[in-house]
């Protein structure tokens, strides 16, 4: 025979087994302690009547229940609901908890946290993390009859949805075996896609990393390998318009975090920034709240580096508040915002206009080929670009143009621009925002992707820096080209120089004419060429290249994409 009693600090009303007859334990819907009635007490309390007075005590004593109740209702149905609330919020808690524990038995066993999804034979998504913590949760029972040999929904495997374990129903099953915790799956969160992580790599601290969550608005089945995607979620707690960290409690949504804490992330006061930075394990909280979510994904910037913004004003061809790539309204990079702003770990003064080049065909065929002429006037240790493409190339791997650095002693270097290396659609419609040299260092929206895709795409800016091999050498110039050979028509936002503070200062070259500068080496030119064509030298000082300049020179002669440009 069960017993009922009710918690006096939740509210929470429970029926428990009669063998828990006065015994004291942790309520499921707070864990605070309650001390459960004893068998004699809960019958004198379920059997015990009000003494009566008489029926003129009786109707005299109603007349006053009514009226009191008729002045309290005010006070009473608030207070009612208020730990209504409580409850389900520490019901949710609680099995959060329970779940944060049980990934930290795991850990314990294997030395990681489990995978959030493990992969079968032939790559297809099989078994949930949370079928891999059935047995940390105390529901081997469940465990064994579920087949790791099969995918999730084989006949075997799918017959066990509907036995969902409490502790992921929160207690009340919808009879479809659906739950609301769910991991969060991206490149730098604690469930990377095909790997897993450990304490260790909540680098910023296991108590600031979140670890799993709430998604009340958009369940999935508790078997099924479905969870949030970093890359596509929406980061305001309870968007009703996309996935998102959600809570059926209006003040938010309960979170776990790395060293097995909870806390309850405001839908009022959590800044979508800061939703961001505790779902990353290297990234430091930042605040304010902003369209355009920037510098989550980098480290502050680096002080013992100095940093001088290159200035392109009078080639610049594009706006960042004009539409671009078709002029679809509001398709633009409005939300980025002029001025300066630390993107990367690197100080750019992002301009009002940018450099925008062209593609093989298509809304963007008008644009340049390249623009020459970016004047820098002074040496570097390396020079970091900002920038990104339209369109998407067929594969990863595929050379989309490059930068041509002249030196002011006619010495030229080539940095290439790499699809899925370097850069990728400013348009997130691939999925994916790793790319294998640059970083990912801006992220927004605008009108346009708002509109073809609600709630899941974004805009997104790339850096990619480069090591200046002749950091001695005065740079006169850069060249922005693109190769047309592809759909991508690449585009620069902003170029930053960056020295260490302490090095010594170097007089910058003086502009001159091009009448009265020697002509520079062709870029794609072989050796042979450039010895038939190339005038006699000046002076031994000019013609005798150093083995660094050869070493230095060797990849321009070998970049063959170029020469088909036009």
């Amino acid at each position: 025979m069960p017993i009922s009693f009710i918690c006096p600090h939740c509210g929470r009303h429970t029926d428990v087994s009669e063998k828990f007859a006065g015994m004291t334990g942790p309520c499921a819907g707070c864990g605070r302690p309650v001390a459960i009635p004893s068998v004699a007490e809960w019958q004198e309390q379920k059997h015990e009547q009000p003494a009566g007075k008489g029926a003129i005590g009786l109707a005299v004593g109603g007349l006053v229940a009514v009226v009191l109740c008729l002045l309290a209702a005010a006070f009473v149905v608030p207070t009612l609901l208020r730990l209504q609330t409580q409850a389900q919020l520490g019901t949710t808690e609680t099995n959060l908890k329970v779940i944060a524990g049980a990934m930290q038995a795991y850990h314990d066993v294997w030395g990681s946290f489990p995978p959030a999804v493990t992969l079968g034979p032939n790559g297809r998504p099989y078994h949930s993390w949370r079928v891999l913590l059935l047995p940390y949760l105390e529901r081997d029972d469940l465990y064994v009859r579920y087949n790791l040999r099969e995918p999730w929904d084989s006949p075997n495997n799918r017959s066990l949805a509907r036995l969902i374990p409490d502790v992921y129903s929160n207690g009340t099953p919808d009879g479809q075996g659906r739950t609301q915790f769910v991991v969060v799956i991206g490149e730098r969160t604690m469930f990377p896609p095909g790997t897993t992580t450990s304490r260790a790599d909540a680098i910023k601290g296991a108590g600031g990393t979140v670890l799993v969550v709430e998604s009340t608005y958009s369940p999935v089945e508790w078997i099924a390998p479905e969870d949030l995607a970093f890359d596509s979620m929406s980061f305001k707690i309870n968007d009703p318009q996309g996935t998102s960290i959600s809570g059926d409690q209006p003040e938010g949504a309960v979170v776990a975090f790395v060293d097995g804490s909870t806390t309850l992330l405001s839908d009022q006061t959590t800044t979508e920034p800061a939703v961001q930075s505790l779902l990353l394990r290297d990234a430091s909280p930042f605040g304010g709240s902003s369209a355009a979510v920037a510098a989550i994904y980098a480290p502050v910037m680096d002080v013992t580096r100095k940093f001088e913004p290159v200035s392109f004003a009078e080639l610049a061809n594009q706006g960042i508040h004009e539409d671009m790539h078709g002029g679809r309204a509001g398709n633009h990079l409005g939300t980025l915002n002029a001025g300066e702003q630390v993107l990367g770990g690197v100080n750019f003064n992002v301009p009002e206009r940018m450099l925008t080049l062209g593609h093989k065909d298509g809304t963007a065929a008008h644009l340049p080929d390249r623009i020459d002429g970016i004047e820098i006037g002074e040496t570097c240790e390396r020079l970091h670009f900002l920038h990104a493409t339209g369109w998407p190339a067929p594969k990863d791997g595929v050379p989309i143009g490059h930068y041509e650095v002249h030196y002011a002693d006619g010495g030229v270097e080539m940095i290439p621009i790499v699809y899925g290396v370097d850069v990728r659609d400013w348009w997130d419609a691939d999925g994916t925002k790793a790319v294998d040299r640059g970083r990912m260092v801006w992220t927004g929206s605008n009108q346009a992707i708002s509109q073809q895709s609600p709630g899941a795409p974004q805009i997104r800016l790339f850096l990619t820096s480069w090591d200046n091999p002749r950091p001695e050498t005065p740079i006169k110039t850069i060249d922005y080209v693109s190769y047309r050979e592809t759909e991508c028509a690449p585009f620069c936002v902003a170029i930053t120089i960056d020295n260490a503070r302490d090095r010594p200062e170097v007089t910058p070259i003086e502009s001159t004419s091009p009448e009265s500068q020697p002509a520079p080496a062709n870029a794609f030119a072989t050796p042979a060429e450039s010895a038939a064509t190339s005038e006699p030298p000046a002076s031994a000082e000019t013609t005798e290249a150093t083995p660094k300049d050869e070493a230095a020179a060797q990849p321009v002669e070998q970049a063959t994409p170029s020469e088909s440009a036009p």
